[in-house]
């Protein structure tokens, strides 16, 4: 259960469905991490979470994901 609501706009959709096409495990894993970092441990430091709040921004935070993948 998260804690932060996580907001998906329409192209983040349409990225992690043509990720869902190549690999359905990998996509889960990716959504498990943006759920585990950005929805329950926002304001932990924790290692695992490559995260940080944005300057300039109200209640934005970027994620690395396996350093492929950024998440906003």
């Amino acid at each position: 259960m998260t804690k932060y609501e996580i907001v998906y706009t329409e192209t983040a959709e349409k990225h992690l469905d043509a990720i869902e096409r190549r690999d359905g495990e990998y996509l889960a894993k990716i959504i498990q991490k943006i759920e585990f970092c950005l929805g329950e441990h926002l304001f932990d430091r924790i290692g695992l979470c490559n995260k940080k709040k944005l300057k300039g921004k109200e209640n934005t935070h970027r994620l690395h994901v396996q350093m492929k993948y950024t998440v906003f």
